[in-house]
């Protein structure tokens, strides 16, 4: 199963110009499969500590607006 999987992931990224990912499945919080990065020569575990770079900009910008609204809307509510 994990060479038909590892084969999925690189047909995929081949296909969409992707030169490096990281990817786990995980069920039951058991890791049933995760590449490693293959540069270092590591495995992937529950511990690994990932970095997601420039994502985090996009989710602290989403929970900024989140929090905003949730106020205006709590700032709104309080005087009906």
């Amino acid at each position: 199963m994990s060479r038909k999987i590892d084969g999925l992931f690189k047909e995929k990224m081949k296909t969409a110009g992707i030169v490096g990912l990281s990817a786990a499945i995980i069920s039951d919080n058991e890791i049933l499969w995760s590449n490693a990065d293959k540069n270092k020569n590591i495995l992937y575990t529950k511990e690994t500590i990932m970095n997601i770079g420039s994502v985090s900009k996009s989710i602290t910008g989403i929970i900024i607006i989140r929090v905003n609204l949730l106020w205006q809307h709590s700032k709104s509510s309080s005087f009906i």
